[in-house]
């Protein structure tokens, strides 16, 4: 492999194939062995070494992704250990729509959220919205972290999902990014459910309006540590 490597620059493309196809069968290739081979042939003869690879390192994809075809990339995608979704995120602007959904699908499904973070400014506001609806509850404050890639609507629809699932973290993370009248029917809920939770992390991005709102409710139930706290916004 290494002569290879070394005569690579020097040789025309079929006399390149020839000598990788006497390497090859007495051993599959490398993905970083390839990589350093990889302008030095042909895209079609790429693809194929590609498919035969071993396939347990894939940190030279990276590296290999402007030489392959979209196909293939999406294949080795497919093909990729849960453990390595996090070195696929580099690949984003070079995968189909299709392969990213998937992709996004596979870490949400291992709690790496992570990785769809980075994956996030690539997918279609679909692709994200179906994602925030197949969220579970206890993760909505993972999902919350790309929340500016979000429709409205979605957005709309997690405020209040965090809200009737106590999920108040998540709720800091979103508040920023929500209109005022869906933090006002958050407030509205709050206020009917005759909730005790704290909402103070939330308190700078609502209206004096809200504001107000929330001290006539906590003089009504005597709480009187949230009016200490909500004092200091008004």
């Amino acid at each position: 492999v290494e002569e290879l490597k070394e005569v690579a620059p020097m040789l025309p493309p079929a006399e390149m194939k020839e000598k990788t196809e006497k390497t090859r069968k007495k051993k599959k290739l490398s993905l970083s062995a390839i990589a350093e081979m990889a302008p030095y042939l042909d895209e079609e003869y790429l693809d194929e070494l590609i498919r035969d690879a071993e396939l347990d390192d894939l940190d030279d994809l990276e590296e290999l992704a402007p030489y392959l075809r979209r196909e293939t990339l999406d294949y080795l995608v497919e093909m990729a250990d849960v453990d390595d979704l996090e070195d696929l995120a580099e690949l984003a602007p070079f995968l189909s729509r299709e392969t990213l959904e998937k992709l996004v699908s596979r870490c949400a499904e291992n709690d790496d959220f992570s990785t769809v973070e980075e994956l996030a400014p690539f997918l279609s506001k679909d692709a994200l919205d179906r994602l925030a609806e197949n969220t579970a509850p206890d993760n909505l404050w993972e999902v919350a972290a790309i929340a500016p890639f979000f429709s409205r609507e979605t957005l709309d629809k997690l405020v209040m999902r965090c809200a009737d699932t106590e999920e108040f973290e998540a709720l800091e993370e979103l508040a920023p990014f929500v209109s005022k009248q869906t933090l006002d029917k958050l407030v509205d809920r709050y206020i009917e459910k005759g909730s005790g939770e704290d909402l103070s992390d939330i308190y700078p991005f609502l209206s004096k309006e809200l504001l107000k709102k929330l001290l006539q409710y906590m003089m009504r139930s005597h709480d009187f540590d949230g009016l200490k706290e909500i004092t200091s916004y008004l």
